[in-house]
């Protein structure tokens, strides 16, 4: 079902990477921004733009292949060729896990006319005590979203959870990214 790569950290590191984690989340869409804006300055001929897409999107889909996945996203337009997406969906689990948790949805789209790249982060909202999933998801991805409608989204996300030892009791984060995919329907 797919390699999963399993990096183990002590857990006093933990808040010194979700430092890191944090400004890499708010330094990678400012970056994007800028270029997307630059881009806007060379081509303002009237072409296809993020105004032309839909706004409003539903998509089903997997997150890191085992837990099946429903969104509702919003995209906001910031220029010709960016947009913040920010919306929550629904996610069960179906193979080791049966949870079911609530999440939100923050993120950043940047591309062409129809291709984008999106970077973001899932946040888990509501999760149960013994649940699989992280409090927060990284991802970035792939995502095509045509002017008719049509959505296609590839996505890699990191599972981020803290694990504790069973022979030392020490807890440490396991970080263990996952490929998702999901279509859906513009409106």
């Amino acid at each position: 079902m797919g390699i999963q790569i399993v990096v183990l950290l002590y857990s006093k590191q933990y808040p010194l990477i979700m430092k890191k984690l944090l400004i890499i989340l708010i330094l990678i869409p400012t970056l994007l921004n800028m270029y997307a804006q630059e881009e806007e300055i060379k081509e303002s001929n009237g072409s296809y733009t993020v105004y032309d897409i839909q706004k409003n999107s539903l998509h089903l889909g997997t997150v890191s292949l085992f837990f099946i996945s429903g969104f509702y996203e919003r995209t906001i337009p910031t220029g010709n060729k960016s947009a913040i997406i920010a919306g929550g969906g629904i996610l069960q689990g179906f193979t080791w896990s049966d949870d079911t948790n609530l999440l939100g949805k923050m993120g950043f789209i940047v591309g062409g006319t129809k291709h984008f790249f999106e970077c973001g982060t899932l946040i888990n909202i509501v999760r149960t005590t013994d649940s699989d999933l992280g409090r927060i998801l990284p991802l970035v991805g792939y995502r095509y979203q045509s002017k008719g409608g049509l959505l296609l989204r590839v996505d890699i996300t990191a599972n981020i959870v803290t694990e504790t030892a069973d022979v030392t009791g020490e807890e440490h984060i396991a970080v263990m990214p996952g490929p998702g995919i999901s279509i859906g329907y513009s409106f």
